[in-house]
């Protein structure tokens, strides 16, 4: 579908469009790659637990909701 992209991305576009600027963001020190990792066991397991579960059920809901 053309133009499902943008209905898609405008919420979370103007939600970082609003949120503050980190003022100190160039002075941090880089992040350490062995050390501080960008994917935790508490990322996936709120991805996949929390948020898998609640999709797999309104997908469900709206399923037989339709059906």
């Amino acid at each position: 579908m053309p133009g499902l992209g943008l209905k898609t991305d405008l919420a979370p576009a103007i939600s970082l469009a609003y949120e503050n600027a980190e003022l100190d963001i160039m002075k941090r020190p880089p992040r350490h790659p062995q050390l501080d990792h960008l994917v935790t066991l508490k990322l996936l397991s709120f991805a996949y637990l929390q948020v898998g579960v609640l999709q797999s059920f309104a997908g469900m809901l709206t399923y037989f909701w339709v059906m």
